[in-house]
């Protein structure tokens, strides 16, 4: 049976899940240390605390990266069976690349911390916003975008399903393009995102980014990972590299990469302690999505892979 493992990007995190993971293996509380120990920044003793948020500046995108990270290694210890296909969804690609062995958990982990910081100042001065539109195509947005002649100010920056669009931009432009958005029956959600992400706005670090890139080790991966942006597996360090570049300005192609993934897979499992992605793929009809986010879960995708 063929497993595919896919990864979240920034998304609501239950802390709950990682401690109550912990209690059938430390390598969970294990992994956060080592992260730890590299960001200088106690993660696990912060986590227990009672209604700790993930949105320390600076810490937030490593966290998440951990706890992916985390969960991995869990599945690894209990089952030891590897996907043979995997890929992320944002800052997901991050944890993908991690997890496949391309990039070393400590390079990623500063790596993103970085990208994090030049994220949020670069967004800083600006009033941005992100937002979900549910029930609209992505060429039904593009087509009000360019009527409206807002094409400039607003980007798409992802294409979860048929019916799910994020857009990110100025916050003034969304906001006129939501008279018509609600007018045509789409509901729309606010981005809890202090940064403009998978937006033209980013285009401005992508000279300093690529400076902290190239200071990292990138090797073959050990799965085939499917980059979002440009839907194709990636294995090499320079391909890598662009990809990375690219993806903070480009749109992520999430309908089409599942799409891919669906192909070759017996059972997809999400690597996180929610089901975001699970909920996207409902839209779309996949093939069984399982999200590792507790022992329960995880037992039944043992028995299933029996």
């Amino acid at each position: 049976m063929k497993i595919a493992m896919i990864f979240p990007g920034q998304s609501i995190q239950n802390i709950n899940q990682i401690l109550h993971l912990n209690k059938y293996n430390h390598v969970i509380k294990n992994t956060f240390d080592e992260a730890s120990e590299y960001l200088h920044y106690n993660i696990w003793k912060n986590i227990q605390k009672k209604k700790y948020i993930i949105k320390k500046q600076g810490y937030a995108q490593p966290i998440l990266i951990t706890i992916a990270v985390a969960i991995y290694r869990f599945w690894k210890k209990i089952s030891g069976k590897n996907p043979h296909i995997v890929s992320g969804h944002s800052l997901g690609e991050y944890s993908a690349l991690i997890c496949s062995d391309a990039i070393k958990f400590s390079e990623g982990l500063l790596l993103v911390q970085r990208r994090e910081h030049m994220m949020k100042k670069n967004s800083s001065s600006l009033e941005i916003q992100m937002q979900a539109i549910i029930g609209l195509s992505k060429n039904i947005i593009v087509e009000i975008l360019k009527k409206n002649h807002l094409i400039k100010f607003i980007s798409i920056a992802s294409i979860n399903s048929k019916n799910q669009v994020i857009i990110s931009g100025y916050k003034k432009p969304v906001e006129k393009i939501n008279i018509t958005l609600e007018a045509l029956g789409a509901i729309i959600i606010p981005l809890k995102i202090d940064v403009a992400a998978h937006c033209f706005i980013m285009k401005k670090i992508y000279r300093k980014f690529s400076k902290q890139i190239k200071k990292i080790l990138i090797k073959k991966t050990k799965y085939p990972v499917i980059n979002s942006t440009i839907i194709k597996k990636q294995n090499k360090s320079d391909t890598i590299q662009k990809n990375f570049i690219k993806q903070l300005s480009h749109p992520v192609q999430w309908e089409k990469t599942m799409h891919i993934i669906t192909l070759t897979s017996d059972i997809i499992l999400e690597i996180s302690t929610n089901n975001v992605l699970k909920k996207i793929c409902k839209d779309n009809n996949y093939i069984n999505i399982i999200s590792i986010n507790n022992f329960k879960n995880i037992k039944l995708t043992l028995n299933l892979l029996k």
